[in-house]
């Protein structure tokens, strides 16, 4: 399961720009948001750098988009917010007379933004004709390693399951006189591998127990990860 705390923000500070009340005030306590303004702005300048031309080794796209019901109108401060700092023109649907209509559109376009990698993000029942709003992000990634691994040496080895059976994989290999960030205690194993310009890299977190990764994962916070 692949996930992106950048993108579950996104989406979730374009729900805030629209809320009032007590929903408002939670998803400011929970997003740590001081200035309204200013958090809109700045998380708007971080999506048109990652979105635009940075002449970068490897390419991280990130895309936001509104959509509403046709007849229903929304207020002109939020679709500026949408436009200006997300990036996100609204769009109009028709969730009330053909929901599924409307998912297979959103579906297309979340496919389109993500190179093909997803097909489906909402499925069937996920819009009714009660819906009045759907708010997506999508983000793509792809880069090659600052040390790509020689395919030769690839080999199959074997890899535990979380229950416990083993099955074969492909698994890459290097003896190259590569240095990587490491970190090991008598929990973990954790090793940084950079992608090509090493602005970016992959942290690998590997319990010493083979069924350890449930206890791994309730302790991992930010905190944490920083520490190793």
């Amino acid at each position: 399961v692949f996930f992106s705390p950048f993108s579950i923000n996104a989406a979730l500070s374009m729900v805030y720009a629209g809320a009032e009340t007590d929903t408002e005030t939670q998803i400011a306590d929970a997003l740590l948001v001081d200035d309204e303004d200013a958090w809109h702005a700045n998380l708007g300048a971080l999506l048109d750098d990652l979105s635009g031309e940075h002449y970068r080794p490897y390419t991280l796209n990130t895309a936001n988009q509104v959509w509403g019901q046709e007849d229903v109108p929304l207020l002109e401060s939020f679709v500026g917010v949408m436009e200006d700092d997300y990036l996100a023109p609204v769009e109009t649907e028709d969730f009330r007379s053909d929901p599924d209509a409307a998912r297979d559109k959103i579906n297309k376009w979340v496919k389109t933004q993500t190179k093909g990698h997803i097909d489906e993000l909402f499925r069937s029942g996920d819009m009714t004709t009660n819906t009045k709003l759907v708010v997506a992000n999508a983000i793509y990634f792809k880069a090659d390693w600052e040390h790509k691994f020689p395919k030769g040496d690839t080999y199959d080895g074997s890899f535990t399951l979380a229950d416990g059976s083993e099955t074969q994989v492909p698994l890459m290999r290097s003896e190259e006189e590569e240095h990587y960030p490491y970190y090991e205690d008598e929990d973990v194993q954790v090793i940084e591998i950079p992608y090509k310009g090493e602005e970016l890299g992959m942290v690998v977190v590997l319990p010493r127990d083979e069924l350890g990764l449930p206890d791994i994962e309730a302790n991992l916070t930010a905190e944490q990860l920083t520490t190793w």
